[in-house]
């Protein structure tokens, strides 16, 4: 949504992959006996994104105490990534990243809301098409923000616009703050405002309806709605910064 407002800029494969080949060409003369740049580059990549897996394969397979199909997709997805990198070995450029980025993020927050109804031990009506419920909802609420976003940043000066930009692309960090913001916080989330309020939306809304204050039939409004309004906030936070 933030790039799609020109918040942020669209990401180019290309541009990105010259910048940080670049970066490392000229970090990698400076190396002694450790290639620090080359470990730390490794480290990033590996352990960091691997992670991610880790965690989602362990979330799917032991909710559903089907530990084996989560590892062996998991296995195959990591066969299936070597098999592309070994052909391709080069930025995917043509791939539309920006447009699969914000079907990804739909995606999740639908499943998302689906699973926490589940952790609470609704019982959906309508079983897994749910989640197309949930997306599309959460499609119409971000087309909307989009839209209205971009035309408030419309009417700002153009200088205002780029300083904006620039000040979300490349946050100022330094030191242990940015080791703090690169890895190790920024391997659960990007955006700490939206996490930390989905998180206490999903708490309080587990509290009512453990204590019987919520049907369960309003459960799956509340969740939607709570985490569509912080959307909205975050949203609106992260553009008129």
């Amino acid at each position: 949504m933030l790039r799609a407002t020109g918040v942020i800029p669209l990401h180019d494969e290309n541009t990105v992959f010259k910048m940080e080949t670049s970066a490392l060409r000229q970090a990698g003369v400076r190396r002694a006996r450790w290639d620090a740049v080359a470990l730390a580059a490794s480290f990033k990549i590996v352990m960091l994104e691997g992670m991610e897996a880790v965690f989602i394969v362990i979330a799917l397979g032991a909710s559903s105490r089907q530990m084996g199909p989560a590892s062996a997709g998991a296995a195959a997805a990591f066969a299936l990534v070597c098999a592309l990198g070994v052909v391709l070995h080069q930025p995917l450029a043509n791939v539309p990243e920006n447009t699969l980025k914000y079907a990804v993020g739909i995606l999740l927050c639908a499943f998302g809301t689906f699973w926490t109804g589940e952790g609470l031990g609704l019982d959906w009506p309508s079983g897994d098409v749910a989640i197309l419920g949930f997306a599309g909802g959460y499609l119409l609420v971000s087309q909307m923000l989009t839209i209205a976003y971009r035309r408030y940043l419309a009417r700002l000066p153009a200088t205002t616009r780029t300083a904006r930009a620039a000040t979300a692309a490349h946050p100022p960090r330094h030191g242990l703050a940015r080791i703090w913001q690169e890895a190790i916080f920024g391997l659960f989330v990007d955006d700490g405002f939206l996490a930390a309020g989905v998180l206490t939306w999903n708490a309080g809304t587990a509290v009512l309806t453990r204590a019987a204050m919520v049907d369960h039939a309003y459960t799956p409004g509340l969740l939607f709605a709570g985490v569509a309004l912080i959307l909205v906030l975050s949203a609106g936070r992260a553009t008129m910064r």
